[in-house]
């Protein structure tokens, strides 16, 4: 259910933010039998989802793919009467090498010392991956220290190689890689199973567009979600061992709060030291994710009448990945991504010159449109006020020290997001994640209190 909400809320649970990870932890309270309420700060629901109708097909400005082994969001799907689309390619896939588009049916970047440079990394970078997993080592307290450039400069043999692995983590994480630490990105990989997981990453979409689940779940809830409900400020109430989230147009008051909001934008919310939390990527302001998303419609896949997938890995451009997102008797539908410093470069341009350029690369890549000019929606995740950022905000350099490493708060205040997830960090799938860790928290101290000394009414 979703309404603008009402003043004078005081309930068991308020949560706040109403993206995939908040939705999650209200709905896993509110089936343990406590009230919640959902307070968001947008003036829609769905947090870092964004799916938008353009004429007669739905396309998607945010998150937009499930993996194979995303076992929490096939379920959520399930439960709510989505459909998933598989996502099956077929055509040739262009990769840019030394600034030009060549055609192929793999991700190569060049002549053999190249290709078996990127194996070699490629087997560092999964034991790195595998010790990451297994905390303890000392060593990997120093791993936090170096750079992932730094890393990749010292292990590779070649260009092509450390270009490759640079555009890897750039677009996987997308922060630049001179900006995390070699143990951020082996953590990631971990959280996903491996490099192996990263290739099942996009394995469907849904077919009504991934906003849906985040709409779902709040149909569920008693209590309307709260839209256009900025937080100033989570505190201690006076007197009290509740809680109070002051928003612009009233206080709310709980027995408990969970923050479920895009750990970049903590920075904005005043929070009583009492309350004992800790941010939950490390005591400086982490490095926020940049992403550009565009998405290309024209009237027909022009491209597969070419032998064409649509799919583009241009590391080197603007738009550093490209692909096919039409769906069966739809028009043509291309996404087109920029990540990291590519999202920064495309970031400063003007509507005008960023169309121009999308449109230069298609030409470029994919060959001239036979079809009318297309029509391009885009949302440019720096710049959104909520979110400040796409896919996730990472920890800086040597962030993990100082960090919390599971959603986890102080008795009465506990931070969830993707981001603090222990599988399949900045994805739909970690934000499930994330939210069922932070709704057990929760659901475990009331649990307690109400079986020791009572909590005021």
């Amino acid at each position: 259910m979703r309404s603008e909400g009402r003043s004078g809320l005081d309930v068991d649970v308020v949560v706040v933010g109403a993206g995939l990870c908040g939705l999650t932890a209200a709905d896993r309270i509110e089936s343990a039998g406590y009230a919640v309420q959902v307070i968001e700060a947008r003036n829609r629901i769905g947090g870092r989802t964004l799916s938008v109708r353009s004429d007669s097909t739905v396309v998607e400005l945010g998150a937009q793919w499930v993996g194979q082994h995303h076992i929490r969001v096939r379920r959520m799907c399930a439960e709510l009467g989505l459909t998933l689309i598989p996502v099956a390619p077929s055509g040739d896939r262009v990769t840019d090498i030394d600034g030009e588009a060549v055609r192929d049916h793999g991700r190569r970047l060049g002549a053999l010392p190249g290709l078996l440079d990127q194996v070699q990394v490629g087997a560092r970078m999964a034991w790195l991956t595998w010790r990451s997993s297994h905390r303890g080592s000392a060593r990997l307290g120093e791993l936090d220290q170096i750079s992932a450039e730094r890393w990749i400069a010292s292990g590779a043999w070649t260009k092509a190689g450390a270009d490759y692995w640079r555009y890897i983590i750039e677009s996987g994480t997308c922060a630049r890689a001179d900006e995390i630490s070699i143990y951020e990105v082996a953590r990631q990989l971990a959280s996903m199973g491996g490099l192996r997981g990263l290739a099942t990453a996009e394995a469907f979409t849904i077919e009504d567009g991934t906003q849906r689940l985040a709409e779902g779940l709040a149909d569920q809830l008693a209590n309307p979600v709260m839209l256009c409900r900025p937080v100033e400020s989570i505190r201690s109430a006076p007197g009290t061992d509740r809680v109070e989230v002051d928003c612009r147009r009233e206080t709310l008051n709980a027995r408990r709060v969970v923050v479920a909001v895009p750990a970049a934008t903590l920075q904005s919310v005043e929070i009583d030291p009492s309350l004992g939390a800790t941010s939950p990527l490390g005591v400086d302001a982490p490095v926020a994710g940049r992403v550009v998303k565009q998405v290309i419609i024209y009237e027909s896949r022009w491209w597969r009448q070419r032998g064409l997938s649509g799919e583009a890995d241009t590391p080197g451009r603007c738009i550093d990945f490209m692909t096919d997102s039409s769906q069966a008797d739809g028009p043509g539908v291309l996404v087109a991504l920029s990540t990291g410093p590519r999202a920064d470069r495309m970031s400063r341009l003007n509507n005008a010159d960023r169309e121009r350029v999308t449109l230069a690369h298609i030409n470029d890549v994919l060959g001239a449109s036979p079809d009318p000019v297309p029509t391009i929606r885009f949302h440019d995740w720096i710049h959104d006020p909520h979110a400040q950022g796409g896919y996730a905000a990472r920890r800086r350099i040597g962030g993990w020290a100082t960090s919390v490493r599971e959603p986890e708060g102080c008795d009465r205040l506990v931070f969830a997001s993707t981001e603090t997830a222990t599988q399949w960090r900045s994805y739909m799938e970690g934000a499930i994640d994330a939210g069922e860790q932070a709704a057990a928290l929760i659901v475990g101290g009331l649990t307690a209190a109400s079986t020791s000394t009572p909590l005021d009414a």
